[in-house]
């Protein structure tokens, strides 16, 4: 994989965790 790919995957999915965690906090 490419490291801008596989960096950039990893922030869309931290932030993916956030946005779920701010709209969705009694599941955490």
């Amino acid at each position: 994989m490419n490291e801008l790919y596989l960096a950039s995957t990893c922030v869309l999915a931290l932030f993916l965790y956030l946005a779920y965690s701010i709209v969705y906090p009694e599941r955490l």
